[in-house]
Parts: C-alpha cells; sequence; structure tokens
C-alpha cells in the first residue's frame, strides 16, 4: 500500500489505514512507538508500562467492591 506524507503543523504525518487500525486494535489517541529500523520505518503498538499511580487514579466510587472480611480459616491460612 502506498500512502502519501502530508504537513500537520510544524512536522510531518502519514495517515493509518482503517483496516490497519482495526486488525491491531488501535484506536485515537493510543500510543505506538515509531523506530528507524534498517532504512525503513517501524510503527507498532506501545507496550506502555502502566504504574501504579495510573491505576490507583482509576478507582471512582462507581467501580470498588465492598470490604470482605473472613473471619474463619477456609484453606492453608496462617493466622
Amino acid at each position: 500500500m502506498n500512502t502519501k506524507i502530508n504537513a500537520w503543523g510544524n512536522s510531518l504525518a502519514v495517515r493509518i489505514p482503517k483496516n490497519i487500525l482495526k486488525e491491531l486494535k488501535l484506536k485515537e489517541n493510543d500510543i505506538v512507538t515509531i523506530e528507524e529500523e534498517n532504512g525503513s520505518i517501524k510503527i507498532h503498538p506501545s507496550k506502555k508500562k502502566v504504574s501504579l499511580n495510573e491505576l490507583v487514579s482509576k478507582i471512582k466510587a462507581d467501580n470498588i467492591h465492598r470490604e470482605i472480611i473472613i473471619d474463619e480459616e477456609l484453606g492453608n491460612e496462617a493466622w
């Protein structure tokens, strides 16, 4: 497939066809990694590491479960 490099502000951009985005399960605002490899441009989904702070920041009143109290032994717990 051929595509054209276009201006986007002070940068240049390449459009990624919808069928490729669908195949890779990518959507707007997803993070990708761009690398030069042997004279080619390689774009792939980023394997972003999510920090504990990012995960905790997503806890809201409507998605937090209630406290579970178990006061009897159920298995091989050491009390």
